[in-house]
């Protein structure tokens, strides 16, 4: 198993696109991987966010500027 730090963009996607890339992302990731999500779609953030609390995964930090940011350890595998 090989832990990764993977970066998605989302900037200008509207949903469901940022949250899909992040499920496609964190599926293919091994378990201990640090996903990076950016985008800019206020609701996409929060549905990222509730979607990583129901799959049980680390939110390891959340930051906001001119974009957000979502910090996601994968903990365990995701269907």
């Amino acid at each position: 198993m090989r832990k990764q730090k993977i970066r998605i963009d989302v900037r200008g996607e509207k949903c469901p696109v940022p949250m899909v890339e992040t499920l496609k992302a964190l599926r293919n990731a091994d378990i201990g991987s640090v996903i990076e999500v950016i985008g800019d779609h206020a609701p996409s953030k929060n549905e990222i966010i509730l979607a990583t609390k129901e799959l049980g995964l680390k939110l390891v930090e959340v930051k906001n500027s001119n974009a957000w940011h979502i910090i996601i350890k994968k903990t365990k595998a995701v269907a």
